[in-house]
């Protein structure tokens, strides 16, 4: 791991970014989608999940 990486600091802010983005995706995406394939707003729901576990799996596997 570079050593950029292990700065706390660093870590704190890609994890905030990180946040943020996936937090906000689905007021972003699901009117989008909405609006082109109605009944179809499952899928950012299904993206931010598929997101989530791999952040988790990418975290768990780090700690190790």
């Amino acid at each position: 791991m570079p050593a950029w990486l292990r700065n706390e600091r660093v870590d704190f802010w890609l994890a905030v970014i990180i946040g943020v983005i996936i937090g906000s995706s689905p007021v972003i995406f699901v009117p989008i989608v909405e609006n082109l394939l109605p009944g179809v707003v499952w899928w950012p729901g299904a993206w931010l999940v598929c997101t989530g576990v791999a952040l988790i799996a990418w975290h768990l596997r780090n700690e190790s």
